[in-house]
């Protein structure tokens, strides 16, 4: 397998991660709206609460990734603002989305828990947005330390390394179902 694994529509090249990032956050929006619709907090203040969390989530994956590399920016300028540009990372925007939630419940009053409505999508938006992770290889950053075990992958550079997205989505599956069923 070559990496980046690009995906055609027609003409179209669609690069691994665009693809999966823009299903991962439709697949998660969607999910987060069918939520909510059997939620107690009213319409008006679930929104700003998913509009909170979602511009922390796009400041958190920026700035993360910027603090990540801050050393570029002494080194490569062009390098740094490419990754301003370009880069982001789940942590982040996990982090950030956390902070953007409870800051926007501050302000409009909110102080029981909102998260339920959440999870799921988080876990299963997650696990989509790895796939795009692991089929975007090396350029991604997200692969995992070298490896002699059968199922390592070589990402286009001749290691075989661990398949780190792939644990990851293993591990959101495993703790999806456990949740699940806790729940019940």
């Amino acid at each position: 397998m070559n990496f980046p694994v690009y995906f055609y529509l027609g003409s179209l090249r669609i690069h691994p991660h665009v693809l999966f990032e823009s299903i991962a956050y439709t697949v998660a929006l969607r999910l987060v709206l069918r939520n909510a619709r059997k939620d107690i907090i009213s319409p008006p203040q679930r929104t700003s609460i998913i509009v909170g969390g979602m511009l922390g989530a796009i400041v958190g994956a920026k700035v993360l990734v910027l603090l990540q590399h801050i050393n570029l920016l002494e080194q490569n300028t062009q390098l740094f603002l490419l990754l301003l540009l370009q880069g982001k990372t789940v942590v982040g925007a996990i982090l950030g989305a956390v902070i953007g939630v409870e800051i926007t419940k501050k302000i409009i009053g909110i102080t029981r828990s909102t998260g339920d409505v959440f999870v799921y999508p988080l876990i299963i938006g997650t696990a989509i947005g790895r796939i795009g992770c692991f089929l975007t290889g090396l350029s991604d950053r997200t692969y995992g330390i070298a490896t002699t075990l059968p199922w390592g992958v070589d990402f286009g550079d001749g290691i075989r390394r661990h398949p780190t997205q792939l644990y990851e989505i293993i591990f959101l599956i495993i703790l999806l179902i456990f949740i699940h069923f806790r729940s019940r």
